[in-house]
């Protein structure tokens, strides 16, 4: 039995749970006495609340509490999550918005939550809210860009990085480009749309409290519900054993938690409250609609002289944060002497958006590579050849190398398997049949961060490992990897080896975003396993007992649960047999680590290529992606199976974005028209192509202790602009807000 498992793909150990029903997701906790609350969201965008009527609510069958701002508890105010650049982790708070419902009568946005409530069964608290009377003075919305409540606004910082930045001197860089670009490219509102809607139920008792809450969070969650509370965080245990999907809007704290504390508090007993889908369009964050003008110089030879990214997005009326870096990778992709970045936001009465997978690298090089395939065009140069030529080789931002950067060969090993060179790089010149074929590329680049983690590693005298640290399995095969991590290190088979997660009563783990959940957990449990498995040597080398006795550590390797001499294999003995001898029932060590302890000057980034094919009907205007390429610099890869299903998933989750995701809002209310999955259409299986992501070999052992690079986000980045030149390459349109869709070619 090997305990070599980094590198195999190893199917997920939680997958048979999920796919027979037995995982437990937070809303299926079974306890005692549980009673359900349902939340009534605003019907108008704009305004106040004048009185709302509650007796016919509160007189029916089973009803046990209306809450509204008239008898809700006062909270402390909320301390929405900052996004700073600390250690490359999102750090604290931990809340999703500055506002908390129930705390006043003012009207921000339409579904807005304006009461709880509560009974006995989940149907008759939804009939009783339809009951609820509310009357409001009501105000005109503004929730479109073009017509702020206000003039667009600088914000302080962009994640702990300046607003606007500027390298050179962009206007002369224009000024002597041969060729240039000035357009405006707009992404569209996305929702997340994941499977598992937010649910939570809490539970009091005494002055302690239990939630069970769909997060990818839950130090984050506790510690926001400790400060709305006022109470100690020791005082509150948070549990998130299966997540149903995230990338974004399960990693802060939303109201909805604090509304079914609060329900729980005022009825004594325990209460479940599950988000509706149409509330999961106004309660827990999206990806706002992005506008990015973008100028380019360059010479004739196709050197790039100047960029210019200048963007902007909506926020709510309530708070004033950048939720995604959009020119970030702009001022680091390319080599270019003059480049000038800037964000603006402008306040809506819109739900305050939040971070989605690619958080702001998605739109943002969606931008910058749609950019860079027109200037491909105005050169006559092919889109690969004009990025080679403005390689770079060094962060020109920071003038340092990076940790490791595969992307040339990405670039090439991503072109061979496509057919790149069989391209004819006339528009409308490749058909298949009536439809028009259609060839685009796009490069991708994300940060490569870890952050700080704790993790625990018991080793029992039965030889059973129990690895255990509070990050989160969101679907993307956490509960595996992170096994696989600790088996390799004390080199014992896998299948002795059990992980615990998602619960505040372990080891503090950071938030699981930001494509660091790898590096940074599994960081620590490399670290703590290493540790562990040298208290156990120490023993058995000072051990007259043991063959190894008086041998030095180095010496020693172990497999499958055994230490030996490396140079005499048949001198040895198992963990097991050292524990027992000295009467050990158990041995642990717990650690916390900082994956990134000294990058020695160095930017640690992940890399890729996307190459995309597209069919488009000519007399219908309808796109389908055909054909899928996508190459990507990961670093070590721990788990090939489950790597390879976060980038298909990352560039599934992309051709949505290019094709067909669009939130819509109607404009004189408010609210949003498609707030369902019947109207806001995702991709389906028949939408999906056959996709070939694949991983160049990359060894990078300055980015962190395990030499790992998120790969969560980069199958996201880059893929819309692929499709979306594609687009361009079969129809000849250039097509500049996404979605794509049919109206947009004909």
């Amino acid at each position: 039995m090997s305990t070599h498992v980094i590198g195999q793909g190893l199917s997920r150990v939680d997958g048979r749970l999920k796919v027979t029903g037995q995982a437990r997701y937070s809303a299926d906790v079974p306890l005692p006495d549980l009673a359900h609350a349902v939340v009534v969201g605003s019907t108008i965008a704009r305004g106040h609340i004048l009185s709302m009527n509650t007796r016919e609510a509160e007189a029916c069958p089973g009803v046990l509490a209306v809450i509204t701002p008239l008898n809700a508890p006062r909270l402390a105010p909320s301390v929405p999550v900052a996004l700073e650049a600390q250690h490359g982790n999102i750090v604290f708070g931990s809340a999703g918005q500055s506002y908390l419902p129930l705390q006043d009568t003012t009207i921000h946005h339409y579904g807005q939550q304006i009461a709880v409530v509560v009974a006995e069964t989940l149907e008759q608290a939804t009939y009783a809210a339809s009951l609820l009377q509310v009357y409001y003075e009501q105000e005109q919305p503004t929730v479109s860009m073009e017509q702020p409540l206000e003039p667009p606004f600088k914000p302080s910082d962009v994640w702990g990085q300046p607003t606007d930045t500027l390298r050179g001197n962009v206007e002369q860089g224009l000024a002597e480009a041969d060729v240039r670009i000035d357009q405006t490219y707009i992404t569209a509102v996305q929702n997340h749309t994941t499977m598992e809607t937010h649910a939570t139920i809490a539970h009091w008792e005494g002055e302690h409290l239990t939630l069970y809450d769909s997060s990818s969070w839950v130090y984050g969650v506790r510690k926001a519900m400790a400060h709305w509370f006022r109470m100690p965080e020791e005082y509150i245990r948070v549990i998130a054993r299966f997540v149903g999907g995230s990338f974004g809007c399960k990693g802060p704290t939303w109201p909805h938690s604090v509304l079914a504390a609060m329900a729980a508090q005022r009825v004594e007993r325990p209460v479940k409250l599950v988000l509706s889908r149409q509330q999961e369009f106004t309660s827990v964050g999206y990806r706002p609609e992005i506008q990015h003008h973008m100028q380019l110089g360059a010479t004739r030879e196709g050197k790039l002289t100047a960029i210019v990214h200048a963007a902007k997005a909506p926020t709510s009326p309530f708070d004033m944060r950048v939720v995604a870096p959009v020119t970030k990778t702009t001022r680091k992709l390319y080599t270019c002497p003059n480049v000038a970045t800037s964000y603006r936001l402008v306040h809506l009465n819109v739900a305050g958006p939040f971070t989605m997978r690619g958080p702001g690298e998605t739109p943002g090089l969606f931008a910058v590579e749609s950019a860079m395939d027109e200037l491909a065009y105005a050169l006559e140069m092919d889109p690969i050849e004009l990025r080679l030529r403005n390689y770079a080789e060094i962060d020109p931002e920071e003038e340092q190398p990076w940790t490791s950067k595969s992307l040339r060969a990405c670039y090439q090993q991503g072109a061979e398997r496509f057919g790149w060179s069989g391209r004819n790089p006339q528009p409308r010149s490749m058909r298949e049949g009536d439809e028009l074929v259609g060839w685009g590329m796009a490069s991708a680049a994300y940060d490569a961060k870890a952050a700080p983690a704790h993790a625990l590693v018991r080793l029992s005298a039965d030889g059973d490992v129990l690895v255990q640290s509070a990050t989160c399995d969101q679907g993307t095969g956490s509960y595996t990897i992170m096994r696989q991590i600790a088996a390799e290190t004390l080199g014992v088979p896998f299948e002795r080896v059990h992980f615990e997660l998602g619960d505040t009563q372990l080891p503090l783990a950071p938030i699981s975003a930001g494509s660091m959940t790898t590096a940074s957990v599994g960081s620590a449990i490399s670290t703590t396993a290493n540790a562990l498995r040298l208290k156990i040597l120490t023993i058995a080398l000072a051990d007259p007992a043991s063959p190894l006795f008086g041998k030095k550590a180095e010496q020693i390797d172990v497999a499958n649960g055994r230490c030996f001499l490396k140079d005499a294999p048949e001198l040895g003995e198992t963990y097991e047999t050292i524990l027992k001898r000295q009467h050990i029932d158990a041995l642990d060590d717990q650690e916390e680590v900082m994956p990134q302890p000294d990058l020695q000057g160095r930017t640690p980034y992940s890399f890729g290529a996307h190459f995309a094919e597209v069919h488009v009907r000519p007399d219908s205007g309808e796109v389908h992606v055909t054909r899928f390429v996508a190459a990507f610099g990961g670093g070590r890869i721990i788990n090939p199976k489950t790597a390879h299903s976060q980038l298909i998933g990352g560039i599934s989750w992309a051709i949505g974005m290019a094709i067909m995701e669009q939130v819509i809002r109607d404009q004189q209310i408010g609210c949003v028209v498609n707030n369902n999955l019947a109207a806001y259409h995702v991709p389906v299986n028949t939408d999906i192509p056959k996709i070939d992501a694949f991983f160049v070999k990359e060894h990078d052992p300055r980015v962190n202790l395990i030499g790992v690079k998120g790969i969560g986000e980069i199958g996201n980045i880059g893929a819309p602009a692929a499709i979306a030149n594609a687009v361009y390459h079969a129809t000849g349109k250039r097509i500049r807000q996404l979605p794509i869709t049919p109206d947009k070619l004909l």
